[in-house]
């Protein structure tokens, strides 16, 4: 039994000191190319020193590379910016309770979890194989086929484990020459919903996406504070506001007043303007105080995550809508570089 004990230990330092490393590796390599991509001019000694100070304070060594990222895109220099390396393996899994990840955040669930919020009219669900309508009645081969006869465009997207719009695609049932053909490539586990229709203010941003606030939200005790919003919106043509998919982000204050410089997440490049030439320091987000209502109610639903990234909508009745919430590999580059150094209250938290 000794043995075996020992046998375990080693094994999982083994594993501990490997995905340890593979993190490290995998985010050095991502941050040399955001370098390259951005073009981001080296940090001065004073600065690296201040940063490297900084972080003895919780005995961890950081790549000075992230914040040379960050302050070269904003122009503002702090040494407490975090790095993703450590937020993804000492921070984030500290906060959020990954048991429970899967479940909390499958987007067909969410009218269960959050059943006070609007969320986009949902057309067809399914969970595990099952087909099942918005009342959450299990529907036939020929119910399924009968309430896709609605001759508009539509929403599909997987449901677990998605990101970064992954496989989110827009089309028309009725222009589906083999339907279920469509629907079976997703296996499984996939939602289809109507396109939200969204505020004149959302819709100048990009006409074909559909644009969104995210939210990043701590749960402190037992209050929520919001640790910073970006606004994102998708390049023209594309229906997503992801910057993956070469979307633009800007932050924005709680009064909803847009910065005056926006960023490509991908690249760290700066823009002052969107695609239609609207300068975003003349854009204001509406119904900010509603907003804010909802990410409050929102969060204290699901407290086995301190921390969220909210997806926020805002459709043409002027009505708040949830697209979805992120705890797990939550991005937060298009924080910093857009608002600055929001997550450094969280440092203290790190082991």
């Amino acid at each position: 039994m000794v043995f075996i004990s020992i046998i375990i230990s080693v094994s999982l330092r083994i594993y501990n000191y490997s995905s340890n490393w593979a993190s490290k590796y995998k985010h050095s390599k991502k941050i040399k190319k955001l370098i390259k991509l951005s073009n981001a001019e080296k940090l001065n000694s004073k600065q690296i020193k201040e940063i490297k100070r900084f972080y003895e304070n919780y005995n961890l060594n950081v790549d000075v590379k992230w914040h040379q990222y960050y302050y070269r895109g904003n122009g503002k220099f702090s040494a407490s910016y975090i790095n993703e390396d450590i937020f993804y393996r000492k921070l984030e899994k500290k906060l959020n309770d990954f048991k429970f990840v899967e479940a909390l955040t499958d987007k067909n669930l969410l009218s269960f979890i959050f059943p006070f919020a609007n969320q986009p009219n949902t057309v067809l669900k399914n969970i595990n194989g099952f087909y099942i309508n918005d009342h959450n009645e299990f529907l036939s081969k020929a119910e399924v086929e009968d309430s896709l006869k609605i001759n508009k465009f539509l929403i599909i997207k997987p449901t677990i484990d998605t990101g970064g719009g992954k496989n989110v695609k827009i089309f028309n049932p009725t222009e589906k020459h083999n339907l279920w053909e469509y629907l079976e490539s997703y296996n499984k586990n996939f939602i289809i919903q109507r396109i939200v229709e969204q505020h004149p203010v959302m819709a100048g941003l990009n006409k074909t996406s559909l644009n969104t606030l995210r939210i990043m939200s701590f749960l402190n005790g037992s209050s929520v504070e919001v640790l910073s919003i970006v606004v994102r919106m998708g390049k023209e043509g594309s229906f997503t506001d992801n910057s993956t998919t070469g979307g633009l982000s800007c932050g924005v204050n709680l009064e909803g007043n847009l910065n005056a410089v926006g960023f490509q997440n991908i690249t760290g490049h700066r823009f002052e303007s969107n695609n239609n030439n609207i300068h975003f320091s003349t854009i204001k987000i509406p119904f900010m105080d509603k907003v804010l209502a909802l990410i409050n109610n929102l969060h204290m639903r699901v407290p086995y995550f301190k921390l969220i990234s909210w997806d926020i909508a805002i459709d043409k009745n002027e009505n708040i809508v949830l697209v979805e919430y992120n705890v797990k590999g939550q991005d937060i580059n298009l924080h910093q570089l857009n608002n600055g150094p929001v997550l450094n209250r969280l440092i203290s938290l790190i082991d």
